[in-house]
């Protein structure tokens, strides 16, 4: 039988000792770092900067709903003559890149910023978003993989745009069915 006092004992090596004066020098160096840090990012960097222009919405520009109503024309116009209605045979890509290019033009006309041409003009930017949203989900689908209420559902959305845009005096007439 062998005692623990027979078996070879194991030399362990002590960790390396480090001058306090080094680790503390790293210390005073991490600190400086996120002092110098924290005083750039709270001061907002360098002052000859120029701040960037604020992304403009349309609404400062002085537009007033004739001239809406004209750049919504040039619009219609630009979209052709044929009505924004598909059947189940047609090119669904194709009339989802019709409404899309309409509603995306649409869109990009400045609002007027007077509060009763707004609350005629955003429901209807609103309903050209909600048929785009409907043509592009089902653009990408073969017609027996689409469903006749989806369909008719992305028709009756485009034709409410359209009608919007003609309810509100856009000549967009030949679009609507």
């Amino acid at each position: 039988m062998k005692l623990l006092a027979d078996q070879p004992t194991v030399d362990v090596e002590e960790p390396p000792h480090r001058p306090a004066l080094a680790i503390l020098g790293g210390v005073a160096v991490l600190v400086l770092m996120i002092a110098v840090g924290l005083a750039l990012l709270l001061s907002g960097g360098p002052d000859d900067e120029e701040p960037a222009p604020l992304a403009d919405d349309g609404v400062g520009q002085s537009v007033d709903m004739a001239s809406w109503t004209a750049s919504a024309n040039a619009a219609c116009h630009a979209a052709g003559n044929t009505p924004l209605v598909a059947s189940a045979d047609g090119s669904l890509a194709d009339m989802d890149r019709a409404v899309r290019s309409l509603v995306v033009t649409i869109r990009e006309i400045p609002v007027p910023a007077d509060q009763q041409a707004r609350a005629l003009i955003l429901p209807i930017v609103l309903k050209g978003d909600e048929a785009e949203t409907a043509w592009s989900g089902i653009s990408g689908l073969e017609g027996d993989e689409i469903s006749a209420a989806e369909l008719d559902a992305a028709n009756a959305l485009s034709q409410a745009f359209v009608n919007g845009l003609v309810d509100i005096g856009a000549d967009c007439s030949a679009l609507a069915e």
